[in-house]
């Protein structure tokens, strides 16, 4: 668009003088002006949808911490290895994690683009059949759990 625009304002400078030459910095100048309110707008709903992701993944669970075993609600960003997590239907898996209770407990797990849904269980010393291990941002489809933190960040 530039260009045309160019190429016409040298064409008109040659047909009528200034008059044609205003014209075609006339396209220029307005083509710069569309540009710019273009961007400024990109970056303004680029910035508000990076805003709504942040409150997306802003969520807060029930974890078992300190001595006397009380639960306390925390932000998912405040998880350490080794805090105790309680899991409910719905929940989201906040970061890797042990199993170390269960009932009934079925997680959606999605890797690689797959979705499968587990039964995970307890390992115990009797059994060495079961699925304790449960990944970060997988899904609680059934049941719940007491899990251990293993492993946190990114």
């Amino acid at each position: 668009m530039g260009g045309t625009a160019l190429v016409s304002s040298i064409c008109g400078a040659i047909a009528d003088g200034w008059g044609g030459f205003e014209q075609g910095v006339a396209i220029i100048v307005f083509a710069i002006f569309i540009i710019l309110v273009t961007s400024w707008a990109d970056l303004v709903k680029d910035k508000r949808f990076v805003q709504l992701q942040s409150l997306i993944n802003e969520q807060e669970i029930g974890i078992i911490r300190g001595k006397f075993g009380s639960t306390h609600t925390y932000s998912i960003w405040d998880l350490v290895v080794g805090d105790m997590v309680l899991l409910n239907t719905g929940d989201r898996i906040p970061a890797d994690c042990l199993v170390v209770e269960s009932n009934g407990l079925e997680v959606q797990e999605t890797q690689m683009e797959q979705t499968r849904r587990v039964r995970k269980q307890v390992v115990s010393q009797h059994s060495n059949s079961g699925d304790c291990f449960l990944f970060a941002d997988s899904l609680v489809v059934k049941g719940t759990a007491k899990v251990a933190v293993c492993c946190v960040g990114p």
